[in-house]
């Protein structure tokens, strides 16, 4: 996917000097995932995608992920989300789960 919202939040996150902005942990590790497909009009995105690269983070054991997406509410990407807050190995002080 091109530079865009992802982008500037991961900046946001773990910006480092030289950049605009350092980030708010600049020592974290970044794990990006591209969760987007070609489609007609653009890049698309579906819940088979998402929890691909949702599976993908959590096979990695990435302790912090961001989601941010617009939309109707997903059942399917609901239930995993809350499956995966669950996971003993994802079990951190409160606000760094997903």
């Amino acid at each position: 996917a091109k530079a865009g919202h992802g982008t500037a939040v991961a900046s946001v996150l773990v910006g480092r000097s030289p950049a605009d902005v350092v980030g708010l942990m600049p020592s974290a590790r970044l794990v990006a995932v591209d969760a987007f497909h070609a489609g007609s009009g653009g890049e698309r995105m579906d819940a088979f995608d998402l929890l691909a690269a949702l599976d993908q983070l959590l096979a990695q054991r990435v302790r912090v992920i961001n989601l941010s997406f617009a939309g109707p509410a997903n059942a399917l990407v609901e239930q995993a989300v809350l499956a995966a807050e669950q996971r003993p190995d994802r079990r951190h002080r409160a606000g760094q789960c997903i």
